[in-house]
């Protein structure tokens, strides 16, 4: 086996989040064994989604890969812009709606907004999942390279 290019590993990383959020949407919130295995994609689910629709957890990462492929070394005003853009306009949906955003993260994400502050303040003791990072695919190759194929992933998925 060879070496996998890094921009095919860039795209089979939001690929891969992608198509996985897409086949667990359906069963998220219920306890395993209470549904069948989920072998291809099915409509449903506490969002009532189409089949094939990602959540929160795709919509964020592709505000994320948007706003490193533009400023590699991170803008915060930019990524609280596309995370607006998300919330407010369903930017980086499947559906056309924000879906799945926990009350944690959009209370955060409207400090956000309202603040521009990017620091939690000082003994903040609320914590949520973050699926969005917990997904981050490591990719140690040239940082130039992977960007430029979660480019060519975002343009073939929205």
């Amino acid at each position: 086996m060879g070496m996998v290019n890094p921009i095919d590993r860039a795209k089979g990383a939001f690929y891969g989040l992608a198509v996985g959020d897409a086949l667990g949407a359906p069963v998220e919130f219920l306890r395993r064994g209470t549904f069948e295995p989920v072998t291809t994609m099915r409509s449903g689910g506490y969002f009532r989604l189409p089949p094939g629709a990602w959540t929160d957890d795709t919509a964020m990462a592709l505000c994320l890969a948007q706003s490193l492929a533009k400023y590699p070394d991170l803008d915060e005003a930019d990524l609280i812009a596309r995370f607006r853009g998300w919330v407010d306009r369903a930017e980086n949906t499947s559906t056309g709606k924000c879906i799945g955003i926990g009350q944690n993260t959009l209370r955060v994400l409207m400090h956000l907004f309202r603040t521009g502050e990017t620091q939690a303040p000082s003994g903040y003791q609320r914590a949520d999942g973050n699926g969005a990072v917990a997904t981050y695919d490591q990719v140690h190759h040239e940082r130039q390279l992977v960007f430029f194929g979660l480019c060519d992933v975002m343009q073939e998925l929205l």
